[in-house]
């Protein structure tokens, strides 16, 4: 599946490669000749007009047992690459109950979100992307706010502007800080999915909080659209 031909452009910068790679960002985990590349993005498999729901993350995590990606590939079509191979860890999530906590936990908000949806679905409807590009040190650990904010500011932002009438849930604080870092504001924003999760329970909350305000938000927007439309 492709990806918004619109996000598509507004990625391409991070892959040409990221002009902040030679400044700000020189200290970051990025290895072309392996295939470690940012990354973490998904959904938007359609028209940019179908996505109601924006999720935004902190960071990718430590690569995967075998996780590379072909930087051979244009800009296009290794953004395409990432988006589907994201795609299919919360595909496996959603359909066999994949044991990686946070892929399961991630499809357990869209299911708040989007219930009685499939997950292609689902990402038909939402871009979930990371706040931060390129991997932390460690998993979990800090990013320097100059990397976050040159992040913010280069990609997380032109990204958000293409959605001016979506939903946006933070995950975790420092999603919520690098969103702030933007000037945006999230409409919600919830435990993260990933680790350090402390208490399931208490996370789960959040998720469900998170959903039923899209819900809310959903269903008011559907009315003022019928409200619209009526007018004479």
């Amino acid at each position: 599946m492709k990806v918004a031909s619109q996000l598509k452009r507004c990625l391409c910068s991070a892959y040409l490669p990221c002009a902040a790679l030679g400044s700000v960002c020189k200290n970051v985990r990025y290895k072309p000749k392996t295939g470690l590349v940012p990354r973490g993005f998904t959904g938007a498999f359609g028209k940019i007009t179908d996505v109601k729901l924006i999720i935004c993350l902190a960071e990718p995590g430590e690569p995967k047992n075998g996780e590379s990606y072909n930087t051979g590939l244009s800009p296009s079509a290794l953004i395409d690459d990432i988006a589907n191979r994201v795609a299919d860890a919360y595909r496996w999530s959603a359909t066999h109950k994949g044991r990686i906590s946070f892929h399961r936990n991630v499809c357990c908000v869209l299911n708040y979100c989007w219930p009685g949806l499939s997950i292609d679905e689902q990402l038909k409807r939402t871009w979930i992307t990371e706040s931060t590009l390129c991997s932390a040190a460690q998993t979990t650990s800090s990013v320097p706010k100059a990397i976050e904010f040159e992040c913010a500011e280069r990609h997380l932002q032109r990204q958000i502007l293409l959605f001016p009438n979506a939903f946006i849930i933070a995950l975790g604080t420092k999603a919520e800080r690098r969103l702030l870092m933007c000037n945006v504001t999230p409409d919600v924003s919830a435990r993260a999915a990933g680790k350090p999760l402390g208490s399931i329970k208490e996370a789960n909350r959040t998720w469900k909080i998170a959903g039923r305000k899209f819900q809310k938000f959903i269903l008011t927007k559907s009315a003022s659209m019928r409200l619209r439309k009526c007018k004479p």
